[in-house]
């Protein structure tokens, strides 16, 4: 598969007014002296085979636009947090239901891990249960973001671009 597609964040069917109900406690991305751009996109994982049900065959292309931003493997469970990212992921799961999110407090933006079985490594730096945190920082420029472990195929390219009005 060629190219990156555009991934479109849909609602389950049943969960529009608990959607709408989550949607006034999210905070769009908000800087009064800068514009800011955060992206999410997938990096192709090399090693994957064709017909592994999971391979890198959803391509994700997708800009950040209200914190938090959740991420987790999809799933028919309505216990957790709804995602904004489903991760495709097959048995043994690599991504946990409810796996990290993207926030912004104030002018920093940062991953938290949501408490993931493997956990989540930022830029080389583990998170969760294996890091000495749950949280890090994004830098301004390109991060690496693993879902689990080192070898995970869920490997993300997010870009944190800021303009100076």
């Amino acid at each position: 598969m060629s190219g990156l597609l555009r991934s479109s964040i849909e609602n389950p069917e049943g969960l529009e007014d608990y959607a709408l109900e989550r949607s006034l406690h999210s905070r769009p991305v908000t800087n009064e002296s800068e514009q800011t751009t955060l992206t999410i996109t997938s990096i192709p994982d090399e090693d994957a085979s064709e017909s592994r049900e999971d391979s890198s065959a959803e391509l994700i292309d997708i800009k950040v636009d209200k914190f938090p931003f959740n991420i987790g493997r999809k799933s028919e469970s309505k216990l957790l947090a709804e995602n904004d990212l489903h991760i495709k992921d097959s048995y043994p799961n690599t991504v946990s239901r409810g796996h990290c999110c993207i926030d912004q407090v104030e002018d920093r933006f940062l991953i938290r891990d949501r408490f993931s079985r493997l956990g989540t490594i930022l830029n080389g730096e583990p998170l969760g249960r294996k890091g000495k945190n749950f949280a890090g920082d994004l830098n301004d420029g390109e991060n690496e973001l693993i879902l689990g472990q080192e070898n995970s195929p869920h490997k993300f390219l997010i870009t944190l671009e800021r303009q100076a009005d």
